[in-house]
């Protein structure tokens, strides 16, 4: 009697981790790569869509009520994200996350027009969102999951059009004991100043769980200064 044992697919970054507690795996659903980061202990994970803005549109991670809390508002389908593609999960807004009215703006002294204009008339989150970035690095240990995307000027060069300034943008997420965490890095690949904004646009679903209450939910923010940006009029 012969039985047929499930294998689990290594990626190509992980052979030397076979038997860890966190896994990276690449998968395929309804036609797209997506890179899946788990906690085989308690069921947490992450799921990233590198081709469509690197968004980590997934995840559920340890509650402190026991079981596991969906932290994030997932879209319906890809299809969903498609069409509204800073409406759910965590979507990277990069050069400029608010928006541009008409997509004019001033930089010493020199006038520039991005395109890409939304429906009323304004240059909305930027173009990373949408476009594909390029996994650079996978690693799983008994510690973490991690998985690394790029995000470059280089990759995409007709960017330049609307704004000349040439960019590299790294995002490092991690999944371990403490939760979920995603790093960033903005470089100026250029020779002159460059102006940018970057922010990560999380949905959280709240309350997280079926035991929690909304207005108990707080969100805390390490920052030591407030930038108040001014309020466009026409806007």
């Amino acid at each position: 009697r012969v039985e047929a044992k499930p294998t689990r697919r290594i990626p190509r970054n992980e052979q030397d981790f076979p038997m860890t507690r966190y896994t990276v795996e690449s998968t395929t659903e309804s036609g797209e790569r997506l890179i899946d980061l788990r906690d085989t202990r308690t069921g947490a994970y992450g799921r990233l869509w590198p081709a469509f803005g690197n968004n980590l549109f997934e995840a559920r991670v340890p509650s402190p009520h026991g079981g596991l809390a969906d932290l994030l508002l997932a879209p319906d389908s890809f299809d969903a994200l498609r069409l509204h593609p800073s409406g759910s999960g965590i979507p990277l807004l990069f050069p400029s996350p608010g928006r541009i009215p008409r997509g004019e703006y001033e930089f010493q002294g020199r006038r520039i027009v991005m395109g890409g204009l939304d429906a009323h008339g304004n240059v909305l989150h930027g173009f990373a969102l949408t476009r594909p970035w390029r996994v650079t690095t996978t690693r799983a240990t008994d510690e973490s999951a991690c998985v690394t995307g790029v995000f470059s000027s280089d990759a995409h060069p007709d960017t330049l059009d609307g704004y000349p300034f040439p960019y590299r943008v790294e995002v490092a997420y991690r999944l371990d004991d403490t939760g979920l965490t995603l790093d960033a890095v903005v470089a100026n690949t250029g020779s002159g100043p460059m102006p940018f904004g970057f922010g990560p646009h999380p949905y959280f679903r709240i309350p997280f769980t079926d035991k929690g209450r909304r207005e108990a939910c707080r969100v805390v923010i390490p920052a030591n200064r407030r930038w108040k940006p001014a309020v466009y009029s026409d806007v």
